[in-house]
């Protein structure tokens, strides 16, 4: 309530707290009369109580804090992607404070995107939009728990995966032989490493008769991080085949790494040879997918597949409760790489005949 100090002039003050020494703070308002001191206090303190609400802020800074509170813990690909979502989507809703943002604004936001188009001349694409929405009510939902967000996303497009069958992988066995992704190749389709694990598997993580997958390597900002497997069903131990234990002995061991290239580099060499070779195209990663393929093509139980190529699940029975034993899981990579060897060791006797065969010929001209 506002007091009187002399004739024509009163004060309304708003309590501040207390200093670092136990003093008093605050704020005096005079004004003619009463109503318009007390008017002035309320004013300022509403204004005050407004600023301080971190539901008053912009979503653009709301993103920035939320990023800042998680940079330590997520993986810098993961936060690289929050980055990448924080400067090109969404560009009209920056601005805008995390109170005002409700179902109904961010559809309309998301509507927007959804017509927007890249720098490449194609719409973005629904996984995009998907991601960056996602993460935009992550954000409310840091800020605001109680905040409830609906809306309707994009459909996202099916991908048709260039998942190579047997003989393309032969294929590809014999063009990298004796290249600089030989072995990555080979730990890829072979025992379903991902280029992350690739890159961060060490010689010390490579035994007698198996290797052991406890790091991955991921690059953002062009530095590489080192960093868990993806899930934690990802550490895990596959028995070592003669064949890829040869190839191994054979390389230099230069350095702690058994490859010093980026997941990007190993990608890159290898569409450099499918093209060079007049393979058809796929990814490094569909090296992976033809892993799964050939494990059900050849009637491995899903259970030893999971664990073999390190895939997360939700069916806790596969992850908790089945249970797999060591001769069992030997058996399995005994039947995965008589298939590999099957593949490779074809191809070879196939162009040593052929060898033969021209010589003979030669020969009877």
């Amino acid at each position: 309530m506002a007091t009187k100090v002399s004739e024509g002039r009163y004060k309304s003050s708003v309590y501040l707290g207390k200093d670092p020494n136990g003093k008093r703070k605050q704020k005096v308002f005079y004004a003619p009369t009463a109503d318009k001191a007390d008017f002035l206090a309320l004013e300022y303190k509403l204004k005050k109580r407004q600023e301080e609400d971190p539901l008053r802020i912009t979503l653009e800074e709301a993103m920035r804090q939320y990023i800042a509170a998680k940079d330590a813990i997520l993986s810098p690909t993961t936060i690289q992607g929050y980055r990448i979502c924080l400067n090109n989507r969404f560009k009209g809703l920056m601005q805008t404070k995390l109170c005002e943002i409700d179902s109904k604004t961010l559809q309309a936001a998301i509507n927007q995107e959804a017509k927007t188009i890249s720098e490449r001349g194609k719409p973005i694409s629904a996984k995009t939009i998907s991601n960056a929405s996602s993460l935009v009510i992550t954000v409310i939902n840091y800020f605001y728990p109680e905040k409830r967000i609906k809306v309707t996303l994009p459909k996202k497009q099916h991908i048709e995966y260039q998942t190579p069958n047997g003989e393309q992988l032969r294929q590809i066995f014999e063009a990298t032989k004796g290249t600089s992704v030989e072995i990555p190749v080979l730990l890829a389709a072979w025992l379903s490493l991902r280029a992350s694990e690739i890159c961060g598997l060490k010689w010390s993580d490579i035994h007698d008769d198996y290797i052991e997958i406890n790091e991955a390597k991921v690059s953002a900002n062009n530095i590489q991080y080192s960093k868990q497997p993806k899930t934690e069903t990802s550490n895990r131990k596959i028995p070592l085949p003669p064949y890829i234990k040869h190839v191994l002995n054979q390389q230099e061991k230069n350095g702690e790494y058994v490859t010093k290239m980026t997941g990007h580099g190993i990608y890159k060499r290898f569409v450099q040879i499918l093209n060079a070779k007049g393979l058809p195209h796929c990814r490094f990663h569909d090296l992976r997918h033809a892993n799964a393929s050939i494990m059900l093509q050849i009637g491995i139980p899903d259970k030893y597949a999971q664990k073999r190529g390190g895939w997360a699940t939700n069916h806790i029975l596969k992850t908790v409760y089945q249970q797999t034993f060591s001769d069992e899981e030997i058996r399995v990579a005994n039947k995965i790489d008589a298939y590999f060897d099957d593949l490779i060791h074809t191809k070879i006797h196939t162009s040593e005949s052929e060898t033969i065969e021209n010589k003979e010929k030669n020969k009877s001209t």
